[in-house]
Formats: structure tokens, C-alpha cells, sequence
């Protein structure tokens, strides 16, 4: 669950136990820390953006566009839903660190916001030389 962006909260709750005790195992290494999430996506995001309602959600997105095929059901069909629901909007999501929320869904600029990302602005031809 925490490698698919759920907090430890989310955790503790699945499982009826305290959010303290899922902390604790992270720390004693019975539950690998490392969860990957921040390569998954192309930001460097700041600590308390990480495991917001938006990059969790892209992050099950980009597992299910990746492929995964071990992900448990109900986080398959919630990465497929924000999917979804990007294409219907026609929307990409940009990440902005200094301007809350943070997080925005944009217009995909067709032809250059190829996935669920808006993708950086090219150099101009005087940037470039």
C-alpha cells in the first residue's frame, strides 16, 4: 500500500492497527521504507506535497499505464479512474511547489502533453544558443 502512495494512516486503518505502529515497523525494516513514489514522478516535490490526493493518484496512474499487473483491484480501478477522468477534461497535471494547492489540472497542450504530466516548456531559439 505505501509503495502505491497510501500514507501510513491509510495503512493503519486497513489494517486495525495505530499509525504508530506502522511507523515503528518501517523503522525495525519490517516494512520496506523505500516506497518509490517520488521517481516515479518528474518533481522534486517538497516533503508535505508528496502524499497529497493528486501524485498519490498519478502515481496509481502510472502504474496502471505501466503495466502492473500485481497491484491489488481497487487501487487498479482507482489509477484507471483518474485516467479517466484526465481524458474526459482533456487535462494534464502541473505541478506548481510555491502556489497552493500545489497541484493543477490544465488544459493538455495537444501535441506536446503526450501523458498525464504537462511537460515543460521548450527553450526558445534564443534560449537554446
Amino acid at each position: 500500500m505505501l509503495r502505491s502512495g497510501a500514507t501510513q494512516q491509510e495503512v493503519a486503518d486497513r489494517f486495525g492497527v495505530r499509525q504508530a505502529a506502522v511507523s515503528l515497523a518501517i523503522s525495525r525494516g519490517n516494512i520496506k521504507h523505500d516506497t518509490g513514489f517520488e521517481r516515479r514522478l518528474p518533481w522534486h516535490m517538497h516533503r508535505e506535497h508528496v502524499n497529497l490526493s493528486i501524485p498519490r493518484s498519478l502515481r496509481l496512474a502510472m502504474r496502471v499505464q505501466a503495466g502492473e499487473e500485481d497491484m491489488p483491484e481497487y487501487l487498479r480501478r482507482q489509477g484507471e479512474g483518474f485516467i479517466r477522468t484526465l481524458d474526459e477534461m482533456d487535462a494534464v497535471i502541473h505541478y506548481e511547489p510555491e502556489v497552493a494547492p500545489y497541484f493543477f489540472r490544465v488544459p493538455r497542450r495537444h501535441g506536446i502533453d503526450l501523458g498525464l504530466i504537462r511537460e515543460p516548456e521548450a527553450a526558445t531559439e534564443s534560449e537554446a544558443s
